[in-house]
């Protein structure tokens, strides 16, 4: 084999992760679709011509923990704002499922802190054709994101993919090759130049792997994805940080070893 157990596996391993990640995000957008939609059919209220009264509990003024410390509006219009989030978004939000965070923390997260406020049980407040609106464009927003890390993960695809595939090409070409002691000259030297061919790929695909990691991904104007901070995150559960390059580096050093054991054997025959 070509590639020591653990560059191989970390390669494959990180396809995994990035085909999970891939149906993750997809299910993600399909629920803030669903959230969306359950949004139009609800009613909305018109803006109340005088202010209405916020009870304020603890934590600073305007944040998450005072809006829901004050008493209940009873505002049901809200609260089926609040359980639409928890039947659709929420479940693709958290990462830990047995030990959940806040509703109220989720929505700030996927949405924004100012929503968050305006659906919280204590803030008593209309549920108004500006506040759907708002929302929509928090939805809006979301999606852009998660579609710019759909863009970054396609990325991060093809470039496992060429890892794997030069590898499967190294591999299969010297499983088809004979020992060098049973090869001439002129064979052990196709041989070390073949070898060097698959070195020169190796640096290619470094320099383009190094480029693409300090590059970005922008889907729009307001979402863009940093490619090093994507992949920080998707190969945490990996013995390696950059299966890529990782790879790429027992591959140049197998091709590297290699060409030594070929140079020894020409030696021997000039």
């Amino acid at each position: 084999m070509t590639l020591e157990p653990i560059a191989a596996l970390a390669v494959d391993d990180a396809r995994r992760l990035v085909d999970d990640e891939r149906d993750h995000i997809d299910e993600k957008l399909a629920a803030f679709d669903r959230f969306a939609d359950g949004l139009r059919r609800l009613p909305t209220d018109s803006p109340s011509p005088s202010p209405r009264s916020t009870t304020v509990g603890a934590g600073p003024p305007g944040s998450i923990s005072a809006a829901a410390g004050g008493r209940s509006a009873g505002d049901d219009t809200t609260r089926q704002v609040r359980s639409l989030f928890a039947e659709t978004v929420r479940p693709y939000s958290i990462e830990d499922v047995d030990e959940p965070e806040p509703l109220l923390v989720s929505i700030r997260e996927e949405l924004t802190p100012e929503i968050a406020l305006a659906v919280a049980p204590s803030t008593d407040r209309a549920f108004t054709p500006e506040l759907r609106t708002a929302i929509y464009a928090a939805v809006d927003q979301s999606q852009a994101e998660l579609r710019a890390m759909r863009q970054g993960l396609a990325t991060e695809a093809e470039s496992l993919a060429a890892a794997a595939d030069l590898r499967t090409q190294l591999t299969d070409w010297i499983d088809a090759r004979p020992p060098c002691s049973q090869q001439g000259f002129e064979a052990l030297s196709r041989r070390h130049e073949r070898l060097d061919d698959f070195r020169q790929q190796c640096e290619v695909l470094a320099a383009d792997r190094q480029s693409t990691l300090h590059g970005r991904t922008n889907h729009t104007a307001t979402a863009s994805l940093s490619h090093q901070l994507l992949v920080e995150y998707l190969y945490q559960p990996l013995a390696v940080d950059y299966p890529v390059l990782s790879a790429v580096a027992r591959l140049t050093d197998d091709c590297a070893s290699r060409q030594r054991t070929v140079r020894r054997h020409l030696t021997r025959r000039a």
